[in-house]
């Protein structure tokens, strides 16, 4: 009992300590709207933050954006004066609302071209040859077509395109010229086919391109007859050098090879299995077998006193007609499975494959 009446005394003087303490803490009438530190001292409370965003804050967040760029925080504090935090202004910038609402107001561009450049103002650089900030650009027709004239004339090179047009960002450049709304109006100007032409004459005139190839009939018969002579095991470059005379690049035979006009040719030409049977006899390759009754009867009676000893079966059964490597491909196919269990029952060759 004295024990119990002690513990009791105790947890009351501990109860009346701690209001005294927090009798202490607490802040007056005065303060209000403010908080205390551990030492209890008072600083402002932070402004409340909102969560919703109206029109007026999504074009205060355009106009921001283009002033100070993708710094998100600079912008919720210069520009919101941190009714919003940095990263509601980051993530409103960023969602489809928003993007909406600029495609609407500026145009379908309006956001893409914006966050281009506000990448740039982030990283340190400038837009448009001016440091800070920059509208955002608008392209004309007239524009367009000095785009159009100087991409004619100087291939895709768009740094002399830049600075033809008096532009001082190539990338402005690049990008209309790969925009929709451009090939829109190329085609509108002078055809559907007019882009792509020019883009790929473009590409051909950059420095060091190769120009583009036409290949005929005897082209593709000489590239053919090429590659079934063995000639340096389809060394392109010496095919180039020797049965084209260097005409066309030992690139543009490669590519002229794999491409599915040549393969449609060497069907019409030389029968629908000739390509497929040509490609096995790449350098390191073994030309194709074709295995009858005889062969897998020889294959299963040679393992049967061998084992998976392939180069002997090779050398000594098929006398190097059939490779070693093309005896251990038959012996694991389905056809020669198949063979065996026809033969010799469903589970001879699971049986017979673990013989060594």
């Amino acid at each position: 009992g004295r024990k119990r009446q002690a513990a009791l005394k105790s947890v009351a003087a501990s109860s009346s300590s701690s209001q005294k303490i927090i009798a202490v803490d607490l802040p007056d009438d005065n303060v209000a709207g403010r908080h205390s530190d551990s030492l209890g001292t008072s600083s402002p409370q932070p402004p409340p933050l909102r969560a919703d965003w109206t029109a007026d804050d999504d074009l205060r967040l355009w106009k921001g954006q283009e002033l100070l760029g993708n710094k998100w925080k600079e912008v919720a504090e210069q520009t919101f004066h941190n009714i919003f935090r940095g990263d509601q202004v980051r993530n409103r910038w960023y969602s489809a609302a928003f993007q909406e609402a600029i495609a609407k107001k500026f145009g379908t561009d309006a956001y893409k071209l914006a966050q281009i450049q506000g990448k740039q103002i982030h990283g340190g650089g400038h837009v448009g040859g001016y440091s800070g900030s920059q509208p955002s650009i608008t392209w004309t027709a007239e524009e367009d077509m000095k785009l159009w004239n100087a991409q004619r004339e100087l291939g895709n090179r768009w740094k002399d395109i830049s600075a033809k047009m008096g532009r001082a960002n190539s990338d402005h450049v690049k990008t209309r010229w790969y925009s929709d709304k451009f090939k829109e109006f190329v085609a509108r100007e002078f055809g559907g086919e007019a882009y792509r032409a020019a883009h790929v004459q473009g590409k051909q005139e950059r420095q060091g391109a190769r120009p583009q190839v036409e290949w005929t009939e005897e082209d593709d018969k000489l590239l053919w007859s090429s590659c079934q002579d063995n000639m340096g095991n389809r060394n392109w470059e010496e095919i180039s050098n020797k049965r084209f005379e260097s005409r066309m690049s030992d690139n543009h035979l490669k590519n002229r090879w794999y491409s599915a006009a040549f393969k449609k040719f060497v069907a019409r030409e030389y029968g629908p299995d000739a390509y497929q049977n040509a490609k096995i006899g790449r350098r390191g390759a073994q030309s194709q077998v074709d295995w009858t009754i005889e062969d897998d009867r020889t294959l299963w009676e040679s393992h049967s006193e061998m084992g998976n000893k392939w180069q002997i079966i090779s050398e000594t059964k098929f006398a190097s007609r059939i490779s070693e490597n093309q005896v251990k491909n038959r012996w694991y196919s389905a056809p020669f499975k198949k063979f065996v269990a026809d033969e010799h029952g469903w589970d001879a060759h699971k049986n017979a494959k673990h013989r060594k």
